[in-house]
């Protein structure tokens, strides 16, 4: 059975909900720069960056997409379409970076991963090995490889 979870909120990513079961958490940018927010409280905004008032700071701020929570921790983890993959504790506040390269290349499109928990490891896909989230648009209407 599917059902429908209204998100109010702008272009969500991705949805989660943390070990506790609440949630969904939602994957969305605002100008004020929280990339991160639990949907229904305001008590639970998770921030990713400081402030990101124009499209034009984006690649500096950050693009929230993927996320994850890990639920031994309560740390939430977020692919980032800029930046790699970052963590948040379950605390909230400004997010860490964890992974900016993997096998001695930069990450440049960070979009989903999961966790697996009983191995101690996380696993994310890399969109593009030559675009970031705002020029791989661009690269697929011209169908450059």
């Amino acid at each position: 059975m599917a059902k429908t979870i209204p998100i109010p909120v702008d272009g969500p990513e991705s949805i989660e909900w943390d070990p506790q079961g609440e949630g969904p958490y939602a994957s969305v940018v605002f100008s004020s720069g929280a990339a991160m927010s639990l949907v229904g409280s305001s008590s639970h905004t998770h921030l990713l960056t400081g402030n990101c008032s124009t499209h034009e700071v984006v690649p500096t701020c950050g693009r929230p997409l993927g996320l994850s929570f890990e639920k031994k921790t309560g740390d939430l983890y977020i692919c980032d379409g800029y930046l790699g993959v970052m963590k948040v504790g379950p605390e909230g506040g400004l997010a860490e970076l964890v992974v900016d390269q993997a096998e001695g290349r930069k990450v440049m499109f960070a979009n989903q991963m999961d966790i697996d928990e009983e191995e101690d490891v996380f696993y994310f896909n890399d969109s593009s090995d030559k675009y970031h989230f705002r020029d791989v648009f661009f690269a697929a209407a011209i169908l450059e490889e």
